[in-house]
Parts: structure tokens; sequence; C-alpha cells
């Protein structure tokens, strides 16, 4: 009986293909969640058109209109809203569990551990949503009233969806980021981190708006730290893309081939990015100085410059994703 105890136990024992398998099934319940974020965001983002919306009602002279569209408006953007936090409780809670595969149990419950922290912050984060979407929804409705009070209130519930869309992007960005050692890992950390500090730079804004302590000093060091860690990251991705570049120029087999040209033209793209994410980082460095001598002009004037820089990381990104996907 003894004899036959060790192929017994190797029998129980998973494959690496087993493994793998795992980390399908992992990454499909992981799906369910990201669905929800993913549609949070667009709601989010609705939401950031509806003040214009507002005004044009409002320009017409028509404050009863006005209130009639906004309470309509209010109680279908709620609905919507709800059914989203509804699917989250019905979703399996616990992931799959790994197999047993010798050398890849700690790589395994590493990864459990990570969805599963990732599965609670969605939670916390479609709670926190919800109740940034509420205030928001109200301060709608009120303002539909056209006094300027309720406009100017309007504007500053404005300011505090942003930054609840910004920590939808970093969240997003945290749960698809690329393995160690691969170029775009540089990327993905460069774009947290530049996000992280804009948020430093939000928070400190908001505090001062609405009269509340804040921590020009402390703020400012938040703002630079965070910018600092984008700046590293964006040149740890020139260096790797540099790497790259040099071994897919060496590399034999894909001289004259259609490969070759859209390989170089992702690397020079990204090579782009990476520039844009220095000059953001650049700019973060003037919103932080701007803070610690409480010059609310310049972070302005910094925070307008990093908007444009925005657009042209998206136009970059799109273009890539393009030439990546064949159109």
């Amino acid at each position: 009986m003894a004899a036959n105890a060790p192929p017994a136990a190797r029998a129980q024992e998973a494959t690496p293909a087993d493994f793998d398998a795992w980390l399908s099934r992992l990454m499909a319940w992981n799906s369910q969640y990201m669905v929800l974020v993913t549609r949070r965001g667009d709601q989010m983002l609705a939401l950031l058109d509806v003040s214009e919306t507002l005004q044009a009602h409002l320009q017409r002279g028509d404050t009863r209109e006005a209130k009639r569209w906004a309470d309509a408006w209010a109680t279908e953007t709620r609905t919507a809203y709800a059914e989203l936090n509804a699917i989250y409780p019905t979703l399996p809670v616990d992931p799959p569990a790994p197999p047993r595969v010798r050398g890849s149990e700690e790589q395994g419950r590493a990864a459990l551990r990570q969805q599963v922290e990732l599965r609670d912050r969605i939670g916390t984060l479609l709670r926190q949503t919800t109740d940034s979407a509420d205030q928001f929804i109200d301060s709608v409705v009120t303002a539909s009233s056209g006094r300027e009070t309720d406009l100017q209130a309007l504007g500053r519930a404005h300011f505090a969806l942003g930054m609840a869309q910004l920590n939808i992007e970093i969240l997003m960005i945290a749960s698809s980021r690329p393995a160690q050692g691969e170029p775009a890992y540089h990327f993905s950390v460069a774009l947290e981190e530049a996000n992280h500090a804009a948020l430093a730079w939000m928070r400190f804004i908001q505090a001062d708006a609405e009269g509340q302590p804040s921590d020009p000093a402390g703020s400012a060091a938040a703002i630079r730290t965070r910018a600092a860690a984008a700046a590293g990251a964006a040149q740890n991705l020139k260096r790797d893309i540099t790497r790259l570049r040099t071994e897919i120029e060496a590399e034999r087999q894909l001289v004259g081939t259609p490969l070759k040209d859209t390989l170089l033209f992702i690397c020079t793209s990204m090579m782009s990015s990476a520039d844009i994410e220095l000059r953001i980082a650049a700019q973060l460095e003037i919103v932080a100085s701007a803070v610690a001598a409480d010059d609310a002009e310049a972070s302005m004037e910094a925070y307008d410059a990093i908007d444009k820089l925005v657009v042209e990381r998206l136009e970059t990104d799109r273009l890539r994703r393009a030439r990546i996907s064949g159109g």
C-alpha cells in the first residue's frame, strides 16, 4: 500500500496547464465585476455633461420647464444607478480556488488575494460614486431654479464629481495593469500616479473653496511625490521601449515584414506617450509650487495645460490602439 502512495499523491497535483486554466476562470470571475466599474464610469461621465443641458433649459427663460426636466432626469438617473448597484450582490463572492501546482502555490494565493481586494474596492467604489451622484443630482434639481447661488453650488458639485471620476480611472488602471517587466507596466504606473497627484490638488482646492482647513505645504508635498513617481515611471518606460526597439531591429525574421513596421510604430507611439507623461509630471510640479505659494491663478493655469496634455494622451493612445487592431 505504501508503494502506491506516491503515484496517488502525484495524481492529485494539478499540472501547469490546470493552473493556466484556473487563471482564465479567475479572470472571467473578475470581468463580471469590472463590467460594473466600466458601466459606472460611463454613468459618471454622462453626469459631467448635465450642467450644459440644464443651462440650455434655463436660457429658454422657463424655470418651471427646467424644473420638470430636472425632476424627470433625476428619477431616471437614480434608477439607473440603483439597477447597477443591485447587480453587485448577485455576483459570485468567492473567486475560483487555485489548483495545487508545485511551485505556484504562492502565486495562486497572491492572485486570489488581489482579486478579493479588488472586489471589495469595487463595492466601496459603487457606494461612494452613488453618494457622489446623489449629491450632484440634488444640486442639478436645486439649480433648476436658476438662482445664482444654486448655480454656484452646482459648480462645486461638478468639481467633486470630477474627483469621483478620477477614482474610477485609478481603479481601472490598477486592475488592468500588465505584469512587471512589460513596458506597458510603467505606462500604467505613470497614469495612476498622475491621477493621484491630480486628486491631491483637487482635494486642496475643494477644501479651500468650502472654507475648510487646508494644508498647502502638505498638499504640495503630496502632489510632488506623486508627480515624481509618474516621471520615474515614464523614464522607465522610455528605457524599456529603447531596449525593445533594439531587439526588434536585431530580429532577422522580422526584416521586411508588416509586423516589424507595426511593432516599430508601437515603440514610437509609446515613446510619445512617455514624453507626454513627463510633460504632465512637469506641470504637476508647477501645480505643487503654486499650491505651496497659495497662488490659485498659477495652479489653474498649470492645470489647464494638463487638460490639453490629457487630450494629447488620449489621442496618442487612440491611434496606437487603432494600429494594433488593424484599424
